[in-house]
């Protein structure tokens, strides 16, 4: 059985894609990265559909750590991630089950002084994905097929920020630590059963700065930088296969303007250098067994609102976002999302929930993918 094998890793949650249109069309590219078509860690980065990515609280340090930088003593989270894909490219005889429960992002920071210090843990990558049903072989014969996919790309990180200027109305803030990426395959077609499993770690940075211009309009921006991550163990009939991947750079700039005590507005600019993220082991015969992830950089915008009610306790939040440049038929990121959610917060804890909606391109075939992704996040901020 021929499969083509690259070992790469991505940084947000992202969608399979299908083999090249001269390969089968019934198997997801198994080592590309582990997706979930799932784009966000927690739930207010879901509802706003990552509007406040440049601008928001703790939710926010992934791609920008300044963001920790106005809590008032400690604060925390946790999020918890249900997706159900819908895949619409399948072809007939193959039916796909993909979704899993996720604790999918983490943090705790305290604030000493002028400096916040914490750690954090996401996990932008995970995929559960099992493929049932029946696809032919070279010579057209349908046969028995049974695949299960899964992979993860987790970190786990230091964060520290400090305000800084006149009146404290700047902040940086940076988020270092370790990434690992780890990948189990097991098919059956047929009679014959293949498995394969790698793994592999690295080290991991993002820097931040955050401004508060006017009181009512907050400025940020954020820069994350690929990792090279060395992988290794068996795959296939190959024992001890060894390689490397480098995940994509991710820029994020963003405003937030409080237009009114009630109403918060959202709006960021997200791009992921897919072009830069490769991998060295490869199945794939052209370029000597090396490629390129993926040909383009991908650009996205997202435009967020929040409306406070009852005294503050009841914050509700819409968002969407959409690719403005750079369209991959890859599906690495939505080419839109739409998101809805909100909180409700207690005495120093709260409550976070969203729904948000994702639709995905398949070979350059819009809405190929969707999916649905339930979040509950249960913070602190003292």
């Amino acid at each position: 059985m021929r499969l083509f094998v690259v070992i790469a890793a991505v940084l947000s949650a992202l969608p399979v894609g299908v083999f090249a249109d001269d390969a089968d069309p019934g198997l997801v590219e198994i080592g590309d990265p582990p997706r979930t078509h799932a784009h966000f860690l927690n739930a207010r980065e879901a509802s706003l559909c990552r509007a406040s990515a440049a601008t928001g609280g703790v939710e926010s340090y992934f791609l920008n750590p300044a963001c920790v930088s106005g809590i008032g003593d400690v604060s925390g989270q946790a999020t918890f991630r249900f997706v159900a894909v819908s895949r619409d490219y399948l072809p007939e005889g193959l039916d796909a089950s993909d979704g899993a429960f996720l604790l999918s992002q983490a943090a705790a920071v305290k604030r000493s002084g002028t400096w916040v210090f914490g750690f954090g843990y996401s996990a932008p990558s995970y995929r559960n994905l099992e493929l049932t049903g029946e696809r032919a072989d070279t010579a057209a014969v349908a046969r028995s097929y049974e695949g299960t996919f899964k992979s993860a790309l987790r970190f786990f990180e230091a964060v520290f920020a400090a305000r800084i200027g006149k009146g404290g109305r700047g902040a940086v803030g940076i988020a270092a630590g370790v990434v690992n990426l780890s990948e189990s395959v097991r098919e059956v077609e047929g009679e014959t059963l293949d498995t394969a499993e790698v793994s592999g770690s690295a080290g991991s940075v993002a820097i931040g700065v955050l401004y508060d211009a006017a009181g009512t309009v907050t400025l940020g921006a954020g820069y994350r930088w690929g990792s090279r991550i060395d992988v290794q163990g068996d795959w296939y009939d190959e024992q001890g296969m060894s390689g490397s991947s480098k995940t994509q750079p991710t820029t994020v700039a963003g405003v937030t303007v409080r237009v009114m005590p009630a109403l918060t507005l959202h709006a960021s600019y997200i791009a992921e250098g897919w072009d830069a993220a490769t991998a060295t082991l490869s199945a794939y015969p052209q370029n000597g067994g090396r490629r390129n992830e993926f040909d383009d950089a991908v650009a996205t915008v997202a435009l967020g609102a929040e409306g406070t009610l009852m005294g503050g306790k009841l914050v509700l939040r819409a968002g969407g976002s959409t690719q403005v440049a750079n369209e991959t038929a890859h599906g690495t990121v939505p080419e839109w999302a739409a998101g809805l959610g909100g909180t409700y917060r207690f005495e120093g804890y709260a409550l976070d929930a969203a729904l948000v909606r994702e639709r995905y391109a398949v070979d350059g075939e819009g809405g190929k993918i969707s999916d649905y992704g339930g979040y509950l996040t249960v913070s602190y901020d003292f």
